[in-house]
This record gives structure tokens, sequence and C-alpha cells, in this order.
């Protein structure tokens, strides 16, 4: 019995036994993404992600917060008639990588870039390039993989929503005046607003987005 004890206490306090478990890789799913310079240059949806991707001239670009410093590990999952291949270039940070893609039909392959240093923590693009292909497309890509100790606390838009950022400022102003171009608004939520804008010392506009 006391040997069960000692052995027990050694496992728990001997460091090969320390368990630490490894950040989950961020999928951004490619339906997130846009097309440079042509914003209708590629197809976007949530079931087949980015299709149509035929021209070179097209980039594929996410934007995303990168919280912290360091090595960032990138990768692209994407779908490849199977026996064709495909030559991407990946930018961040002012770095660039090229991946070659071989297909295996409708399954995605996951493609590894290697790894980026982010200087500083702050807002970055990604932009994926075709180089060169061998069939009709690059490729239908499926989404963008981050992990590494730059990953932690990354933050990305993770929905199909295009709503546009906007920004609120609130000030007073003298009792009974109405300002021009000022918006008073009757009725809002989370997906629009409605009100009534100020356009002249006559005009009033009602307004509304949903």
């Amino acid at each position: 019995m006391k040997l069960v004890m000692v052995f027990l206490v050694l496992l728990l306090f001997t460091p090969s036994a320390q368990i630490t478990t490894k950040p989950e890789a961020l999928r951004v799913p490619a339906f997130t993404a846009f097309a440079e310079p042509d914003p209708e240059g590629l197809e976007f949806s949530e079931q087949n992600g980015v299709t149509g991707w035929n021209n070179d001239r097209i980039n594929i670009v996410w934007y995303g917060e990168i919280k912290t410093a360091g090595r960032l590990g990138v990768a692209i999952s994407i779908r490849l008639p199977e026996k064709t291949t495909s030559k991407l270039q990946l930018r961040v940070a002012g770095q660039s990588l090229v991946a070659t893609v071989r297909g295996e039909g409708a399954k995605p392959v996951t493609v590894p870039f290697g790894s980026f240093q982010i200087p500083s923590p702050g807002y970055h693009s990604f932009t994926l390039t075709g180089l060169f292909k061998e069939g009709v497309t690059f490729g239908d890509v499926d989404a963008l993989v981050l992990d590494g100790p730059a990953r932690k606390d990354s933050h990305f838009s993770l929905l199909a929503e295009r709503g546009a950022p906007s920004v609120h400022l609130a000030f007073p102003i003298p009792e009974g005046t109405q300002a021009t171009w000022s918006y008073y608004e009757a009725c809002g939520f989370s997906r629009g607003y409605f009100g009534i804008q100020v356009n002249s010392p006559t005009e009033r506009r009602i307004i509304f987005s949903v």
C-alpha cells in the first residue's frame, strides 16, 4: 500500500506527467473573405466557400485583428480536382510564402504555408494570390487556418453578413435646437434602425435600414 501511494505522489509531481493543451487552430471561413480588386470577381457562399477563382488578377483577402505578436502558422483549406495542382502565394505582415496544392477531388486538403512573424498586435490582411494552375481554377477555398502563439485571442468575423462598420457619436445641443443633418432614431435593433433626419430648416426625411 505504501509503495502504491509513493508511486502516485511521484507521478503527480513528475514534470513528464504534466499535461499541456495546445490551443485549437482558428478556422476563418472563406465566405468571410473579400475579392480584390473586383468585389464581384468571385462567388461566395456558406456551403461552398469561394468558387470561380480562375483569374490570377483576383485576390482572396481576409482581414482580422491579431492581438499577440510572435509566430503565426497559416494554412489554407481548399478543394481541387484530382491529379491537378496549383501554386498559391500568401502575404501577411509584409511577408510572403508560396505553397503548392495537390487536388484530392471533393475532399478539402489543408495546405500549410509555414509561419509568419507578427511584429506587433494590430489589424492585418491575409492576401491569397494564384500564381499557377493546371486546371480551370486555382481551387475552391474553404477556410483560412491559423495556429501558433500569435493566434491567441485573435479576432475575425466568422459570420456571412457583410455589415458595414459604423461609429455612433452623441453630444448635447441647446434645448429646442434641431441641427441640420441630425438624425433622431425612433427605433433601433440588431439588424436595422428607423428615424428622422433633419436635412434643412424645412426638410425632414424618414430613413431606415433593415
